[in-house]
């Protein structure tokens, strides 16, 4: 029997917590006298796992001290020390459901339906307490969103927003799809920080670092969702659909009721939306998969630890669903097409809408779909989001009439990426190896990477030829002195790639960049202090080839003559020569803003092979000519985790 149905306080069988929730979550009246729970009986229901995590007790996350609850004290607990006292909690929740209590919803049993089913099984207690007639609000919940199963859902990452960086988790209840009901209309389970308005990303990063943000759990149809990450921000959503049992599906939606507006302290690196979509589905006994391989939670690894779960006996991950972005569906439909009809999508787009043409009517009818379909794609891509009263474009509405007159044929699907987030690399990457500096000879060099990735190993879960990393750290280790190389506090690469040329898919690229590094190419004691950031264009060539051009500067702490403030130029390559094998090449052309100051020419080539999943092998080098001469070249192998 698993160990959700077992008693802590008597050896018989059980009644099965399928038919119990039943009785007491979905309204079904039985009678039956509930006596005083033993003082003793209550210290051990109080410490099982299950109770404390229904309370959400939890460590203090900046100084040791004892378990409380994570949520703010106020409606949630029952006695004036619930959030400190799980003792005491258990004894009010065991006072309250025996109450008279009779106004609408304000029961215990309204308000806690999983805190109250979970303890009657305990005590094989049973009610003929009427939720039907006294809790309308939460009857009304679960007739009109009824949940079959329950998904993770995994929003990719958006380099437009510091709080989206790392992608954003949350729950969805998947409700039947028959006749009119659609994946869309299902409800989601929401948590984030509150009312962030006004502030700046530095303010926001500081606020949501140190718990400054208030935050909670909200209600939010997955539609929304879907059309504010996947239409607005260009974000493909991925659904892990868990297989659970029915009774433990309607366990952990009845927890959800209880959530719904309690207030938490937002903390971004550790107790984020990833770790609370964790932590509620951690209800179920036994099941353990909030990452703990490192001190912050990426929504990625929260993925990855579904995928590997197992849950009574079974993988716990049913089935991974994708939903495409806008920006996407319409590269995939692009890159679908001939250069013919490449040529002629183009024309319709800058010259307008028009089939009468030989080159359009000479095509067969499955490429004519594929274009037209095409042209629809990108008017909903290049029209993001069209303020209410605000007509679509003249020549969207013409290409969905010309699609509607065409013979019906079957809509071809978008392909699925190659790689999902739960089976991509780990989030973080340490690497040694050799380096050869031309001031200083030979050296043993350690990088530490706790997050995320670089244009060259990005997956299905990052930005394509974009870049994200906090706390980038390389050592060097040479006649036993261990002396910091580089340090990127921040550094983020944004790159689209502007697939098509046309109108809004223009390929705006950007850069910023915040540590310190070597003042001088070849040296190893030369640390300063620099910022930097740059604006351009990028575009991919192929699928396998990316190319950008920046303008942008920087400012850095003065030493070797090279000044404060500095102005550049540069440009990126990138191409793929395989799944395994990748290059990145950089030029940059900086000049020194104060008089004097002699320009640099600095030159980058990294090259990458995934030996595996967990393990890659790079080769880099980089040179400088002009203000300082000098050269390294480095040889590593990198392991993630």
């Amino acid at each position: 029997m698993p160990a959700f149905l077992c008693s802590l306080t008597c050896s018989k069988p059980l009644m099965p917590l399928r038919l119990l929730f039943a009785m007491t979550f979905f309204g079904v009246v039985v009678s039956a006298h509930a006596d005083p729970v033993d003082i003793e009986i209550q210290s051990r229901l109080s410490a099982e796992p299950v109770w404390l995590r229904l309370l959400h007790y939890e460590r203090p996350v900046a100084l040791p001290g004892a378990m409380r609850s994570a949520i703010r004290a106020g409606d949630f607990f029952l006695s004036a020390q619930g959030d400190t006292d799980a003792r005491a909690e258990l004894a009010a929740t065991l006072a309250a459901m025996v109450s008279e209590e009779v106004t609408p919803d304000q029961h215990v049993r309204c308000r806690f339906p999983a805190r109250v089913a979970w303890l009657e099984q305990q005590l094989e207690q049973q009610s003929d307490f009427d939720m039907a007639a006294h809790c309308p609000a939460l009857q009304r919940w679960r007739t009109e969103y009824p949940v079959n199963s329950i998904s993770v859902v995994l929003a990719t990452g958006y380099l437009g927003n510091p709080a989206s960086y790392y992608g954003h988790t949350l729950i969805k209840f998947n409700g039947p799809t028959t006749g009119s009901s659609t994946q869309l209309q299902n409800k989601t389970l929401n948590y984030g920080a509150i009312d962030t308005r006004g502030d700046n990303p530095a303010v926001y990063i500081a606020k949501a670092v140190l718990g400054g943000y208030e935050a909670g759990f909200s209600e939010v149809d997955f539609y929304v969702h879907e059309n504010t990450y996947g239409e607005n921000e260009h974000r493909d959503l991925w659904d892990f659909e868990l297989d659970l049992p029915a009774q433990d599906v309607a366990f952990v939606t009845a927890h959800a009721w209880e959530l719904m507006g309690k207030r938490y302290n937002y903390y971004f690196f550790r107790q984020n939306c990833a770790y609370r979509m964790a932590e509620i589905l951690q209800l179920l006994p036994g099941l353990e998969i909030i990452p703990t391989a490192r001190p912050y939670t990426i929504p990625q690894s929260l993925t990855q630890q579904i995928g590997t779960a197992r849950y009574a006996g079974a993988p716990l991950l049913k089935q991974v669903r994708y939903f495409p972005s806008r920006q996407a569906r319409f590269y995939s439909r692009f890159q679908s097409l001939t250069p013919e009809q490449r040529h002629i999508m183009k024309r319709m787009v800058l010259e307008g809408m028009d089939t009468q043409t030989e080159a359009f009517n000479d095509l067969p009818l499955q490429a004519r779909y594929q274009l037209i379909d095409s042209v629809v794609d990108y008017h909903q891509f290049a029209n993001e989001a069209p303020q209410a009263g605000q007509s679509q474009h003249p020549d969207y509405i013409k290409a969905l009439a010309m699609r509607f007159a065409l013979p019906p044929l079957a809509q071809s699907e978008v392909p699925h990426p190659v790689t999902s987030p739960d089976i991509g690399r780990p989030p973080s990457w340490v690497q040694v190896g050799i380096m050869h500096a031309s001031e200083a000879g030979d050296t043993l060099s350690i990088r530490i990477r706790p997050a995320y990735y670089d244009a060259l190993d990005g997956d299905g879960s990052h930005v394509r030829n974009a870049a994200l990393t906090m706390g980038d750290t390389q050592l060097t280790a040479r006649e036993g002195q261990l002396r910091l190389h580089k340090l990127d506090i921040v550094s983020v690469e944004s790159a689209n790639p502007g697939i098509s040329g046309l109108p809004r898919d223009d390929g705006v690229a950007w850069k910023v960049r915040f540590g310190a590094e070597q003042g001088k190419v070849g040296c190893l004691d030369c640390l300063v202090a620099r910022a930097q950031a740059d604006a351009g264009m990028g575009r991919q060539l192929s699928s396998r080839s990316f190319v950008a051009a920046y303008l942008g500067g920087g400012i850095q702490a003065d030493r070797y003559d090279q000044g404060t403030l500095f102005a550049r130029a540069s440009a990126d390559a990138i191409y793929r020569f395989s799944e395994r094998v990748s290059w990145k090449g950089n030029i940059e052309l900086r000049q020194g803003l104060e008089r004097g100051v002699q320009e640099l020419l600095i030159v980058r080539s990294d090259v990458r092979w995934a030996w595996s999943t967990l393990v890659d092998l790079r080769l880099s080098y980089e040179g400088s000519t002009g203000a300082v001469d000098g050269h390294v070249l480095s040889l590593g192998t990198g392991i993630y985790w």
